[in-house]
């Protein structure tokens, strides 16, 4: 009896935990009422329903618009790019052909003005010393020298004047060539081409013994210095100096004066 009892008891506590277990198993959900029913078979009718055709033709269209507009922005940023790279070649390119024009123009301009130099050496005038002579040197003579002159060049020469100066027994080295010995009352004249014509001057008192002497011994000189001065074809200024003589380390060879070593020299090939 006992264990009937004990048996009996023990079967209802099972019961009863089993039901208390029951919404955690598997048992169903509890089926929802009222309200909530009809919202949650709203919500359902909602999920199920398939979308329109138009929406669901948009999706790939939108997709397909995003995907050109990737490529639109890919296809600006390479033209932008080339297009930069373009431009620096372009410039690059402008650099060296600026760079190549100005040294052509450099490399012309200095053709021209050689030419030019060129052409102006080849025609303008040279009046240079042709000749100079002294007449014979013996005691009681007048010294006379002769000093001819002409124009070497193509073109005329213009405004020519000139001077000339003697100088005995002192050193033919020692003299000066100023603007101070020209003379402001002498005629100015034009020298033509292959023309020339001569310088002459003499000392009023006569050669004396002991002035032979001392040139024929090479113990003195006589000497005449002097300058001509004229205008080229192209207006440019020049000159030729000189300094001839006689005597010295020359002696009385013969009526021939010589060139000293110092004053002999024209504008474009200046004295030492």
């Amino acid at each position: 009896m006992r264990l009937a009892l004990a048996a009996l008891a023990l079967t209802c506590c099972i019961s009863a935990h089993a039901q208390q277990l029951a919404p955690y198993g598997d048992a169903s959900p509890p089926v929802p009422t009222g309200r909530l029913a009809a919202d949650s078979t709203q919500n359902a009718s909602i999920r199920s329903t398939p979308l329109p055709e138009s929406q669901q033709r948009a999706i790939p269209d939108a997709q397909a618009r995003m995907e050109r507009a990737d490529a639109g922005e890919h296809e600006k940023r390479l033209l932008d790019w080339w297009t930069t790279g373009a431009t620096v070649v372009l410039a690059l390119v402008t650099l060296g052909l600026a760079i190549f024009t100005y040294r052509l123009w450099k490399a012309t301009r200095t053709l021209v003005v050689g030419a030019k130099d060129a052409s102006g050496r080849q025609l303008r005038a040279y009046v240079n010393v042709r000749g100079a002579s002294v007449q014979m040197i013996v005691p009681n003579s007048e010294p006379i020298f002769t000093v001819s002159v002409r124009n070497y060049g193509q073109t005329p020469a213009h405004r020519i004047v000139s001077w000339m100066r003697m100088n005995f027994g002192a050193d033919p080295e020692a003299i000066e060539f100023n603007d101070s010995n020209y003379d402001d009352s002498s005629g100015r004249s034009i020298l033509a081409p292959g023309e020339g014509i001569e310088m002459v001057i003499g000392r009023t008192t006569l050669w004396t013994s002991q002035e032979v002497g001392d040139l024929a011994r090479c113990a003195s000189t006589a000497s005449v210095y002097g300058e001509v001065k004229y205008l080229d074809v192209f207006g440019n200024e020049r000159y030729t100096r000189f300094n001839l003589l006689t005597g010295g380390h020359y002696g009385l060879k013969d009526q021939v004066l010589r060139h000293a070593k110092r004053g002999n020299c024209t504008d474009e090939v200046p004295d030492d």
